[in-house]
């Protein structure tokens, strides 16, 4: 059934009983079944030539609310050391060329849009054209709260597993930046 995966499955499923992160064990069994060739970093984002043509990109955006400041949160978007303590397993900086590691395996984002305590994008070298990350900070007048908003693009009908990652990521995020 799973294609000589068993080994994989079997650490996953070990993961899921002594880990905090039920729900990225889940998904990345899901990921295991479903796309047996490769382990697809951050969120299981395929390339586009790992996906199916007939397959319709999607974009959404969620909104999250920090205590932290959005110079906080900006550190933890642009900074090696802050972006390993929640996104990704590894990352290089070469001027705007962003190379995260997730797993072993390299992914290569460019950094399209950076304005300081605002916004920051990145494109990925393998996407389709138009598609694109960002996190988005304002300050709310009301609460004094930082609003992140992330926008980004999965295959239509991932939405609600995609947004559930990002929840997830966000907590980590959260813990790291004290709210």
């Amino acid at each position: 059934m799973f294609d000589g995966k068993g080994d994989k499955i079997s650490t996953v499923l070990k993961q899921l009983s002594s880990t905090r992160h039920k729900k990225i064990c889940i998904t990345q069994l899901f990921t295991l079944y479903f796309a047996p060739t490769e382990h697809f970093p951050y969120g299981f984002r395929k390339s586009a030539s790992q996906r199916n043509r007939f397959m319709q990109r999607v974009s959404f955006q969620i909104e999250f609310i920090f205590r932290a400041s959005p110079t906080i949160l900006y550190k933890f978007f642009t900074t090696p050391s802050c972006l390993v303590r929640w996104f990704c397993d590894g990352v290089d900086i070469i001027a705007d060329e962003f190379v995260f590691t997730w797993a072993g395996a390299d992914e290569i984002a460019n950094l399209v849009d950076d304005y300081e305590d605002e916004r920051v994008r990145f494109t990925w070298q393998d996407a389709d054209e138009g598609e694109y990350l960002e996190f988005r900070m304002e300050v709310s007048p009301v609460t004094n709260e930082t609003i992140l908003y992330v926008t980004d693009f999965c295959d239509e009908g991932e939405e609600a597993d995609q947004k559930q990652l990002w929840e997830s990521q966000m907590e980590m995020l959260r813990r790291e930046t004290g709210g």
